[in-house]
């Protein structure tokens, strides 16, 4: 996801149509999902992060991430 969260769309709300293919393979397993999120596990789904190590720790660069993805909610992957 942190890899994929990277790239430039032309159109940013496309972001779930670009994503579709990898919540497609996980639909047999965790249902269906909402803002990219899954449903069964929202609570939990809600706990994400995108960084590295060292930055969950409180340390090193915010450089690189991307920025807020407007029409999106911020609690989920797909608004950033």
């Amino acid at each position: 996801l942190k890899t994929f969260l990277k790239r430039r769309l032309t159109v940013s709300s496309d972001i779930l149509f670009a994503f579709d293919g990898a919540l497609s393979a996980s639909r047999p397993y965790l249902g269906r999902f909402h803002h990219g999120l899954p449903v069964d596990y929202f609570c939990e789904s809600l706990h994400w992060l995108v960084g590295t190590s060292s930055m969950y720790l409180g340390h090193g660069s915010h450089e690189g991430l991307t920025q807020r993805r407007e029409g999106f909610p911020s609690w989920s992957w797909t608004g950033w």
